[in-house]
C-alpha cells in the first residue's frame, strides 16, 4: 500500500526501538548506540582511555622512580665528534 501522508512507518520503528531498548537494560542500549552511532562511539571509547590511563600510569612511573635512573644527555660537542670522527 502507498503511504499519501508521507509516513512510511518509521516514526512506528523508532518508538520499537525505544521500547525494545528499555527493556533490555544498559548493554542493550549500548549495543544499539554502537550500533546507530558507531563515530560517536568510538571517540567516547578514546576520550575515556585519555581521561582515565593518566590516573594508571603515572603512579606506576612514580613508583618505578625513573627519574632517577636517568643518564644525563650527551653535550652536542661529544656528538659532533663521535659523528665526524674529530676528537673535540
Amino acid at each position: 500500500p502507498v503511504s499519501v501522508s508521507g509516513d512510511d512507518g518509521e516514526e512506528g520503528r523508532e518508538e520499537g526501538d525505544r521500547g525494545a531498548a528499555a527493556a533490555m537494560g544498559v548493554m542493550g542500549r549500548l549495543k544499539i548506540f554502537v550500533v546507530k552511532e558507531p563515530v560517536v562511539a568510538a571517540s567516547c571509547l578514546i576520550a575515556g582511555f585519555g581521561l582515565f590511563l593518566p590516573a594508571f600510569v603515572r603512579p606506576m612511573l612514580d613508583s618505578w622512580e625513573t627519574e632517577k635512573n636517568a643518564k644525563t644527555p650527551v653535550e652536542l660537542k661529544d656528538v659532533v665528534a663521535g659523528v665526524t670522527g674529530k676528537k673535540a
